[in-house]
């Protein structure tokens, strides 16, 4: 799942597919809410350079690949016939 970095929309999709919230993301991840919110929207001028903001959105991706691993192995571990 190979992601272009410099697409903020598709993060922000991410997200919200996996139900969370941006607070409970910047909590986990260690990126405040306000650069989450500009990564996003692809706002790269409340970074200090572009390599921060790519840096950020690397983060950002592989947090939430690793969040969805978790999610998914803690949906295996729910027998068939338990799941809605």
């Amino acid at each position: 799942m190979k992601m272009d970095v410099n697409s903020g929309s598709s993060l922000k999709k991410i997200r919200v597919s996996h139900k969370m919230d941006r607070s409970l993301v910047a909590e986990k991840s260690g990126i405040s809410e306000h650069l989450i919110t500009a990564m996003e929207n692809e706002n790269q001028r409340a970074f200090p350079s572009i390599l921060l903001y790519k840096m950020t959105a690397r983060k950002l991706e592989a947090f939430y690949k690793e969040e969805s691993i978790k999610q998914s192995s803690d949906l295996e571990s729910i027998p068939l016939f338990l799941r809605v």
